[in-house]
């Protein structure tokens, strides 16, 4: 049982991993059923604040034997009149990066073939503490055959520019916000057990 310490509904995530990891068992089959039958690698997980709301989300991650098969659940804890309930948040293709202020970088399942090296395209969302979920910002995207271009698509307008129009942009997008540094462990009872006791 969880320390004074640990929030309480930190046995609803320890549940629902202990599910994953011995019975093959995802809430509401949720993953399974997006990924579409298809063969899952050994998933992984996380348990940060990654939208800083103040209370931790739980991460599932997991990739199938086809490359560009997988996906990103972030579950979150419900208070209920009978204690916790989990709540699926949002799926993701697992290429996401979380930042301090709430902001969630996504990047696509398919690029065009198209982006520079070290380029991939990305969804922006951005955390709504109002609302509680994440509120879509816009996407960017390249595509080489048009030479040195960005797209930017930025709340239905659009900028458009060369690599250095992007990185200028992009730091002042970003401005003073950090990349959360999240440890992803497989959903193993060994790992479970250290990481809830």
């Amino acid at each position: 049982m969880p320390t004074p310490s640990v929030p309480e509904y930190y046995e609803v995530y320890e549940t629902c991993l202990k599910d994953i990891a011995d019975n093959g068992v995802y809430p509401e089959n949720t993953i399974p059923e997006l990924l579409g039958g298809r063969t899952l690698n050994e998933p992984s997980f996380a348990v940060c604040d990654v939208d800083q709301d103040g209370t931790d989300e739980l991460l599932i991650q997991v990739t199938t034997t086809y490359s560009k098969g997988g996906e990103e659940a972030i579950y979150q804890c419900e208070k209920a009149d009978n204690g916790w309930n989990l709540v699926l948040q949002e799926t993701y293709y697992p290429l996401v990066t979380y930042y301090d202020n709430g902001l969630l970088l996504a990047g696509w399942q398919d690029g065009n073939g198209k982006e520079p090296d070290g380029f991939w395209p990305y969804y922006i969302y951005q955390y709504n503490k109002d609302t509680g979920v994440y509120d879509s910002v816009g996407y960017v995207y390249s595509d080489n055959i048009y030479g040195d271009c960005f797209m930017i698509n930025i709340n239905d307008g659009w900028l458009y520019g060369n690599t250095d129009y992007y990185n200028q942009w992009f730091t002042e997008f970003i401005g003073s916000a950090k990349p959360l540094d999240i440890t992803y462990l497989p959903i193993t009872d060994e790992n479970i057990a250290s990481f809830f006791h």
